[in-house]
């Protein structure tokens, strides 16, 4: 069994809006619901992934979230939410949407992001 990603490789924090959108009349997004992630990592790639349309988009980065040492536990993604890195960029869900297993056991998300 691979060991849970430790929490000084999780430098970052998030807020992660989830739900389905409202928009106003000017366009602007509402989400029903956010909470703060903890003990996340971004890193930036340019690497190109798929949409669920079988489309090619260029990544920004990969969001890594530990079943662990991240928090709040019980977290799912789903594609269209959005992310915003604290003090940082706002990004789109677009891949990564069930976690990575080891022996059975869900591991860590690894979420693309655009």
């Amino acid at each position: 069994m691979t060991r849970p990603i430790p929490r000084y490789l999780l430098p970052h924090s998030a807020t992660h809006k989830y739900g389905t959108p409202t928009e106003d009349d000017t366009g602007a997004r509402a989400w029903p619901s956010s909470r703060t992630l903890s003990h996340v990592r971004f890193e930036p790639t340019s690497r190109l992934g798929m949409t669920k349309d079988n489309q090619q988009i260029q990544l920004s980065a990969i969001m890594f979230f530990d079943c662990r040492n991240s928090g709040p536990r019980g977290v799912s993604f789903a594609i269209g939410d959005q992310i915003i890195r604290t003090g940082g960029a706002t990004y789109t869900v677009v891949g990564g949407t069930e976690p990575l297993f080891d022996a059975g056991r869900a591991h860590h998300w690894e979420v693309e992001l655009c």
